[in-house]
Order: C-alpha cells, then structure tokens, then sequence
C-alpha cells in the first residue's frame, strides 16, 4: 500500500507540473502590413510622396527578419532565432509564429531586417527559389539580400526606376518598436506595421531623385537607408 500511495504521488506530481509548464507559454502570432504614412501600400502604383519630394511606386518589396526579441522589465528577454523571408506582396509570407513564449508582459519589441555576420554566408539558407533570388553576389561579399525595395519615381522626363537593396554589415538594420505586448494563455495577435516613407525619412532625408537610385555598391547610401529602418515599424 505504501508504495501504490507513493506511486500515486508521483503520478500526481508530474501531472500538475506538466499542466503548470503548460500554461506558462504561449504562441505569438503577429501579422506584418504595410502603409505610405496614413495610405495603404498598394503595388505598383504611382502616388506616393516622401519627405524628400519624390512621387514614387513600390513594384517589390523583399526583406529577412531575424533575430526577434521581446523585451521584458526585468530582463528576462525572449529571442527567437528563426529567419524568415517576407514578400509584402504574398500574404503567406507576412505572418510571424513564435512558439513558446513566457507569458507576461513585455516593454518592446526588436529584431533585425538582415542577417548578422554569422549567419549572413552564402548558400547556408535553406535552397528555396526565394533565398536564390535573394543572394548578394559572391565578388561584392556574398552572402543574402537584406532588402529589396523597388519601383519608379516620377521625373520630368518620365518616370525612373529605383532599387533601394541593402546587404552586407553595413546594410544591416535595427529596428525597435516601444509597446507593452502581453502574452497570455489565449493566443494574441498583434499588427506589426511598416511605414516606407521612413526609410527615406529620419536621421537621413534620403531622396532617391538626388541621392541615389540605386544602393547596391555604394556602401555609403546603405548605410543612409539602413540607418533610417530603426523606426520602420509600429505595433498594434
């Protein structure tokens, strides 16, 4: 009897934990959208204007996050690894699931457009035709495509196409967004919003007209527009 009651006890014990450890996690899902300050993205589609004066379209839109944190008061931060490719324009691609995440509170929200060093070698994604396109060429440093902002820009003389692309460390950006996340029981969903007139916006006026069109091999303009991706986005 004895040892049917201790038996019993451990069956209980192990029970409760696995129901505690249970319900102290839970998945994230934040959906990714896109506006022009207070206008919709729409796909190529000429009527939107910067703080720099361009009137411009976007025909494609192509990034990696990574390195995701969510930031808690009292230090005990979440981080994901995974890396996911986004096309603003295929919606299956503008979802993000975190798994497992502590519940509680969280201050903010960071994560990286690009791939640190370590990560960022060529050929190391996995061999989709999406992670192909993206590839930085091999003589400029290899690696991945951080970004792949393009469209046209209106110009007196008709209309000129742009190709903001960042890539290698100096293409790098960091981005931050302060609001309370609270991670419960009941999966949430948050909105995660990018505003592409901030990339031409603050600490760089940036305009595409008289700076550049393209950013590619110039270290110095991606340094501009990677700079400007800290406030890119916004959380609802």
């Amino acid at each position: 009897m004895k040892y049917i009651l201790l038996f019993a006890f451990a069956i209980i014990t192990i029970t409760s934990c696995q129901k505690k450890t249970e319900n102290t996690t839970s998945q994230l899902r934040i959906d990714i959208n896109y506006k022009v300050d207070d206008v919709p993205l729409f796909k190529d589609t000429m009527r939107y204007l910067n703080n720099a004066g361009d009137f411009y379209s976007v025909t494609r839109l192509e990034y990696y996050i990574s390195d995701i944190v969510l930031h808690n008061a009292n230090g005990d931060d979440y981080k994901s690894e995974q890396i996911q490719y986004v096309n603003a324009f295929t919606q299956a691609t503008n979802q993000l699931v975190l798994d497992a995440v502590p519940n509680g509170t969280y201050t903010s929200f960071s994560c990286k457009i690009g791939l640190t060093a370590a990560k960022n070698l060529s050929n190391t994604l996995p061999n989709t035709s999406e992670n192909v396109n993206m590839a930085w060429p091999d003589m400029m440093g290899g690696g991945y495509h951080f970004l792949k902002l393009e469209g046209h820009i209106a110009t007196a003389a008709g209309d000129m196409g742009y190709a903001m692309h960042l890539g290698t460390d100096v293409g790098l950006v960091n981005c931050s967004v302060n609001k309370d996340i609270v991670i419960s029981r009941e999966i949430p969903n948050y909105l995660l919003t990018m505003n592409i007139n901030e990339w031409y916006r603050s600490p760089n006026l940036y305009s595409i007209y008289f700076d550049g069109n393209h950013t590619m091999s110039s270290p110095a303009l991606m340094t501009k527009i990677a700079a400007n991706g800290y406030n890119i986005f916004t959380i609802e």
